[in-house]
């Protein structure tokens, strides 16, 4: 599947990438690290999706039923940045492990998806948060 098209709006398309390379050995590396990033695309987009719905599990469940007051707004705001941390160590590391050879520029190009990821994992906190509050019984921080 190529998911690396959901980052295109942030890391441009294949073809510019490659036009910044200039030689054939240079942009066959380029291409096989693009589609090496491709190909880990779904895992770290699915992993970041888990992650982040996992945070939201462990906040509503054993975070919140601790002796104490655990149900207050500045612990929903530290689990939704712990989600998006998640969110973006887990690309990272992927992409980092499993997209080489790393050349000039493909740092960048990590960053921007591992970013994007980031976000992504404070959209899944939030919509499943919103959903866990509609819906599941807590005493939990009702945000939204």
């Amino acid at each position: 599947m190529h998911f690396i098209k959901l980052y295109q709006p942030l890391i441009g398309t294949k073809a510019s990438f490659l036009q910044s390379f200039e030689g054939d050995a240079m942009r066959t590396n380029a291409s096989l690290f693009w589609s090496k990033l491709d190909d880990a695309s779904i895992v770290f987009f699915i992993l970041t999706i888990v992650a982040a719905i996992g945070v939201v599990v462990y906040y509503y469940i054993p975070f919140n039923n601790q002796p104490g007051r655990h149900y207050l707004p500045k612990y929903w705001w530290r689990f939704l940045a712990v989600s998006a941390i998640l969110g973006f160590v887990i690309t990272i590391g992927i992409a980092m492990g499993f997209a080489t050879p790393k050349l000039n520029g493909t740092l960048m190009i990590e960053l921007k998806v591992a970013l994007a990821n980031a976000v992504l994992a404070v959209v899944t906190y939030w919509i499943f948060s919103w959903g866990w509050c509609k819906w599941g019984k807590t005493n939990a921080y009702r945000y939204l």
